[in-house]
């Protein structure tokens, strides 16, 4: 089949026995992609014109926003890496040219980058053919909306194609949470984490997430003793006291499990090597969810700790890992490893459902594809320890890509012997996610402790707006550094560089936090201001005033401070 003309520049290539029906949406272009009956896998390629583009925006893309060679960027996506989703963006965050592809859930082999001869963007995508022999769905996007618009406009179409409905938020979702993992690592036990927890509940915490070190053999910062899954009676004596105790404190408990490793210093070990014959970097085995007794052995694993402990959750950790048998031989009934995790999780979800347990799961980045969104409700940022950008640009990332659930921070922490200041900045950072913290609080000092309580107390004021309201301003090119969340008629507007902030005259209070540098911010107001009010970084007010008339204004207002604007 020749190349198709879909509009605005854009080509579209079928490659070896692929065919490609195009719907004539001059809106929204929609790609039928189908395969020849002896099609071993679907292929197609798509070039965009650049349109003074400056970078290419993927979920996973993290600090990875540039204009690569083509044939440079080569990636996969699966149920557990990524989506298929990618825009290509210019200097004003305007979209080039965006696409997404419905195989959310196998493999997809993506090339991206710019044709040095053609002067034009191109993706080619590689894939199998459907098992069900039904023509895959490619959604185009053509230049103009904003970045943000058009990732949630893709997310959305890619959505559409799960048929059960998205995980609960539970309530305790969206409180913050206090992690026990950069505070302790491995080194954790039941007497430390009392005290930590109920210093966490005053300041506003509402979950602790016992991470990694409450199992046996949990030592050396390794995985090889992965596999028991039984809590260490030397550091915690019993798993259900100890949960008894952080929810009499108000405090709910969601432990950490790495249900797909393996090690050699396990009891499990010796009787379920035979489901890990591939071992990750070290000695670690990974457990092959394409075999039925792996996914039966993951499924009891999991519903044991849930059964056994009382713990309201699951931390489900490194599910990216069965990646290592993505395209290898297989005993197993299911030969894709994205059609084998979703099989194991669909498992999980409806037993966890016919048991009443609690179904509260934590996934992390990069396993964020809408085709998971059933199974876990909650979604936290990429490993980052100690640096807010990158914490700040992966939580607006995921937020992007996802249409339920809410995202979570990775958890803030700073050096032992930092100000206060490094708290408030941590956590000003994490606004548009829940935060997580983990530093050792019975350590830091009454001032680090009250920078903690006014950042919490920031974020709690306006949690709706900040989680469930919609994003706008992206400039992703700069990594977020001016993030706008839009409620009906409340706003949330957090600034990481001097910039002119421009109101939204629809909304009636709008609250700009100051990540910037410098003391002061300049505002312009489409409409008179009927109060402002200054804040500190520990949420008092420290100075009130009275109507401001439309324009711009200088409002002193500290770095890591904020202020709140009314207007009519």
């Amino acid at each position: 089949m020749n190349t198709l003309d879909v509009g605005s520049g854009f080509l579209v290539e079928p490659l070896g026995g692929t065919r490609v029906e195009f719907e004539r949406d001059e809106n929204s272009p929609l790609l039928r992609i189908h395969a020849d009956a002896d099609t071993a896998e679907v292929a197609v390629r798509l070039r965009f014109p650049l349109h003074e583009a400056i970078g290419y925006w993927t979920p996973d893309s993290r600090e990875m926003r540039t204009l690569l060679p083509g044939g440079v960027h080569r990636y996969q996506t699966s149920l557990i890496h990524s989506v298929p989703l990618g825009i290509v963006y210019d200097r004003n965050g305007r979209v080039a040219g965006g696409w997404a592809l419905d195989n959310i859930v196998r493999t997809t082999r993506i090339e991206a980058g710019v044709s040095e001869e053609e002067k034009v963007f191109v993706v080619t995508l590689r894939f199998a053919p459907s098992p069900s022999g039904a023509p895959h769905q490619l959604f185009l996007r053509r230049p103009g909306a904003s970045l943000e618009d058009c990732a949630q406009d893709l997310a959305t179409c890619l959505a559409a194609s799960v048929t059960e409905p998205p995980a609960q938020v539970s309530s305790f979702a969206r409180e913050p949470v206090y992690s026990t993992w950069y505070a302790f690592n491995q080194d954790l036990d039941a007497r430390s984490i009392i005290p930590e927890a109920r210093l966490a509940a005053t300041l506003g915490f509402g979950s602790i997430f016992l991470d990694d070190g409450w199992q046996m053999h949990a030592s050396g910062r390794g995985y090889d003793g992965c596999g028991d899954w039984t809590p260490d009676p030397e550091k915690i004596p019993d798993l259900s006291v100890l949960v008894a105790e952080l929810r009499g404190l108000g405090l709910k408990t969601v432990v950490w499990v790495a249900p797909l490793l393996l090690g050699p210093e396990s009891e499990t070990y010796q009787r379920f090597s035979h489901l890990a014959p591939t071992v990750r970097p070290g000695s670690t085995s990974v457990i092959d969810p394409r075999l039925p007794e792996s996914r039966r052995y993951l499924t009891d694993l999991c519903l044991n700790i849930l059964r056994d402990y009382g713990v309201d959750g699951l931390k489900l950790d490194f599910l990216d890992d069965a990646m290592i048998y993505d395209g290898t031989p297989t005993q197993g009934d299911i030969h894709d490893v994205g059609e084998a995790v979703e099989a194991w999780m669909s498992e999980l979800n409806r037993r966890i459902v016919d048991e009443g347990l609690p179904g509260t799961i934590e996934f992390r980045q990069p396993y964020v594809s809408p085709a998971l969104a059933p199974f876990a409700s909650i979604i936290r940022a990429v490993d980052c320890p100690g640096d807010a950008v990158t914490n700040r640009v992966s939580i607006l990332d995921a937020r992007l890509a996802m249409t339920s659930g809410v995202v979570h921070s990775d958890m803030v922490m700073w050096g032992e012997d930092d100000s206060p200041d490094a708290a408030a900045w941590q956590l000003l950072n994490t606004l548009g996610s829940v935060p997580q913290l983990s530093m050792r609080l019975t350590a830091l000092s009454d001032a680090h402790h009250k920078r903690i309580a006014g950042m919490i107390g920031l974020w709690r004021d306006h949690r709706d707006v900040l989680l469930d309201g919609r994003f706008v301003d992206a400039q992703p090119a700069e990594r977020y550094p001016l993030a706008r969340f839009e409620g009906d008629q409340r706003s949330v507007i957090v600034l990481h560089r001097p910039e002119v902030v421009r109101f939204n005259e629809r909304m009636v209070q709008t609250t700009v936090v100051n990540g910037s540098p410098v003391d002061d911010i300049i505002i312009e107001l489409t409409s008179p201001a009927t109060a402002v009010q200054v804040y500190d970084p520990s949420g008092s007010i420290v100075s009130e005033t009275g109507p401001l008339p439309k324009g711009i204004h200088s409002v002193p207002v500290a770095s890591l401070s904020w202020v709140t604007i009314h207007t009519p």
